[in-house]
């Protein structure tokens, strides 16, 4: 397996305590909810990985102006509704 790159690392890092942050509201994100309730905590990491490589390709040559950490919540939240 080869080794992830920094940009993917940092990223899936701030995905993790995102997911963790919304799961307090989980009845408003069914997505994340159906991973829990179906697979647990195998569920969430699987959820995790997807959002983190999904956002990394979708944004993969952008030149960030100070919007980075809101527009990766803002993604975090649409993808687990």
């Amino acid at each position: 397996m080869s080794k992830p790159d920094s940009n993917w690392i940092e990223t899936h890092h701030e995905v993790v305590l995102l997911l963790d942050n919304i799961t307090g509201d989980i009845e408003n994100y069914p997505r994340l909810q159906d991973a829990w309730k179906h697979q647990g905590t195998g569920g969430m990491w699987e959820l995790g990985e997807k959002i983190t490589t999904e956002f990394c390709e979708l944004h993969e040559d952008r030149e960030w102006d100070g919007d980075w950490y809101d527009t990766l919540e803002d993604f975090v939240k649409t993808k687990c509704k």
